[in-house]
């Protein structure tokens, strides 16, 4: 994530500009100045309590923001939309979060699977061979692809 300066042979793919959060009284985000390149990989860091998740949730409106704008590709996110919609850009905006909620029941690769195989309609056999593609990415291939649980992956 590059707070002021972003590279001029990438496109931004997130804009986060002048973004302010609050809940009730107490301000989470105090006027968020951020941009995220195409295929640029970001790490959110700082103390707990100091507005990451609350950010991560703003960029796929899973929460609204109080004021500021936050557009992906060109498109404010927390313009009025349909819920088709939304929920169309949201299947183009990924994120992992440290402490995941991924079904303890299943693979890894069938966690990473089960999104476009049940909303996008994707074939199982295609999906799992993006997932494992995408875990050779993460260089988590070094893995067992059937680990006991998903929390048996976590990296930290």
């Amino acid at each position: 994530m590059t707070l002021s300066d972003t590279s001029a042979q990438q496109p931004q793919a997130i804009r986060i500009a002048n973004v302010y959060k609050s809940y009730g009284d107490h301000p989470v985000l105090k006027n968020i100045d951020a941009e995220v390149a195409r295929g640029e990989v970001v790490v959110i860091c700082g103390p707990s309590g100091s507005g990451k998740s609350t950010l991560i949730r703003t960029i796929n409106r899973l929460e609204e923001i109080s004021s500021g704008v936050i557009s992906f590709d060109g498109q404010n996110i927390h313009a009025p939309m349909r819920t088709k919609e939304l929920n169309l850009l949201r299947s183009r905006i990924g994120f992992v979060f440290q402490n995941f909620n991924l079904f303890p029941h299943l693979s890894v690769v069938e966690n990473v699977s089960m999104s476009p195989i049940r909303v996008k309609g994707v074939a199982p056999a295609e999906a799992h061979d993006k997932a494992l593609k995408l875990l050779d990415r993460l260089q988590t291939r070094r893995m067992p692809i059937q680990p006991n649980s998903p929390v048996d992956s976590s990296s930290g």
